[in-house]
């Protein structure tokens, strides 16, 4: 049967477009397999280039499994757990793409920040005070250890706070870190996992926000950080111990020290004695009693736990203080709801 031209012309317009209709339903799988490729590439130019094509093909979240996806799983398994070093490259390496690449990492941090290796899960109880009364803490996720410089530089990387800067040096890596006071500091590379320190109260409950956790109340931190002890310390009251398990005046040479290096509490919990005084939730310090430690002042902020330049019975876990601005000593840990 003879075929006339129109007909022809027909078939072969609908075989054209149907060829378009699969080339574009196929298009961006290709191409996501493509550049997902590159990304295992040595040059970090080549690396960076096909992150910023995947993230401008990004149609949904974060992660989104289309496109997204693989710079979501690359830099995740290229963020060691065990290296602050390599994190703090795929840091500059992803925040480098913008503002995309920015909620990749927040994405990557966020999850490590929530791991097993970073918090702990308190289980639910009762903090008897010294007065003897008593109060109910629910079970909650504490971070084993006090907010590192390399979380907060963390957070700085991915937010552009511009409330101040510090310039942080890794090798012939330059990285811009957050810093609450004004002027410049350099921190060195083995400071990275020090505690964070000279951070206002207000900018100390910004980081935990912007993790979706928040600062611990007065009595969650005492709860936490007792796991259960109702002696002085939270492995009772031999004072001989607290050697094994804090920085304070006596062994940290009245400086900071990296976090977990001493021993944790029988919750896993680092660093409740000594190193820093950590900030709580609560603005207002009081007594047993109800009153004021300190009247006249118009914001309290309770740390306890002691600082590497405490003596020991600042050490002790119901010591309270007070303080206005921000000091050396003065850190924090994050906390979250199940």
């Amino acid at each position: 049967m003879k075929i006339s031209l129109p007909l022809k012309l027909g078939i072969t317009v609908i075989v054209i477009f149907g060829l378009l209709a699969i080339g574009m339903v196929l298009w961006k799988p290709m191409k996501v397999r493509y550049y997902a490729a590159k990304l295992h590439s040595e040059d970090i130019k080549i690396r960076q280039h096909a992150a910023r094509i995947l993230l401008n093909l990004v149609t949904e979240g974060p992660k989104d499994r289309g496109t997204n996806r693989p710079v979501f799983n690359y830099y995740t398994d290229r963020y060691d757990p065990k290296d602050v070093k390599k994190r703090m490259k795929v840091v500059d390496e992803l925040c480098d793409c913008g503002d995309k690449g920015k909620a990749v990492m927040k994405e990557i941090f966020r999850n490590w920040c929530r791991s097993p290796s970073q918090q702990s899960k308190i289980p639910p109880g009762t903090l008897t005070l010294e007065n003897g009364s008593k109060v109910e803490i629910k079970s909650l996720y504490v971070d084993k250890f006090e907010v590192t410089m390399e979380k907060c530089c963390v957070y700085q990387s991915c937010t552009g706070l511009s409330s101040g800067f510090t310039e942080v040096l890794l090798d012939n890596i330059r990285l811009e870190c957050y810093q609450v006071q004004v002027g410049k500091e350099t921190f060195l590379y083995h400071e990275m996992l020090n505690p964070r320190s000279n951070i206002t109260w207000h900018d100390a409950k910004a980081y935990a926000d912007w993790l979706g956790m928040r600062l611990p109340t007065e009595y969650e931190w005492e709860y936490a950080a007792r796991a259960g002890s109702t002696g002085k310390y939270c492995f009772g009251d031999n004072d001989s111990l607290l050697n094994e398990y804090a920085w304070y005046i006596s062994n940290s040479s009245h400086k900071l020290h990296p976090v977990g290096q001493k021993a944790p509490n029988n919750w896993g919990v680092y660093d409740v004695h000594g190193n820093v005084y950590e900030y709580t939730h609560d603005s207002k310090i009081f007594a047993d009693n109800g009153a004021p430690i300190t009247p006249g002042c118009t914001i309290w902020i309770a740390r306890l736990g002691g600082c590497c330049l405490s003596l020991e019975p600042q050490c002790s876990l119901s010591a309270k203080y007070g303080y206005l601005g921000t000091l050396y000593d003065i850190g924090f840990r994050c906390v979250r709801d199940p």
